[in-house]
């Protein structure tokens, strides 16, 4: 019962934190004029819920001003083309960590060579 509870406590504990931290980078975005989202990428090439949110929202108000039928799908093709390169950042990644046995904590970058003794 006591180790329930403290792993409540632990866990209500980080996501207090978790969110701190999100809400600061959040306000350093929008002082410096850019988004903050979070960006869980999938080993297929998805880019997380927040993320797609963020392309469907934007793009939606985007293709909304377009003020003819030219203007929407120029807005159409840059958003194809932005979740294009992010897909293929993904895959990339993805291929660097299964072929190349790269390390995720380095972003992707395949681990450094053993020293030459």
């Amino acid at each position: 019962m006591l180790r329930a509870a403290l792993l409540a406590a632990a866990l209500a504990s980080l996501r207090a934190a978790r969110l701190a931290k999100r809400s600061a980078k959040a306000a350093a975005g929008a002082a410096n004029n850019y988004d903050f989202m979070t960006w869980a990428a999938s080993t297929r090439g998805g880019i997380g819920r927040e993320a797609a949110e963020w392309f469907t929202t934007g793009f939606a108000a985007k293709v909304a001003l377009a003020r003819s039928d030219g203007e929407k799908w120029r807005v159409r093709n840059e958003r194809k083309r932005l979740l294009q390169q992010h897909s293929a950042i993904i895959a990339r990644r993805n291929w660097e960590i299964i072929q190349r046995n790269a390390w995720p904590r380095m972003g992707g970058v395949a681990p450094r060579a053993p020293p030459v003794e």
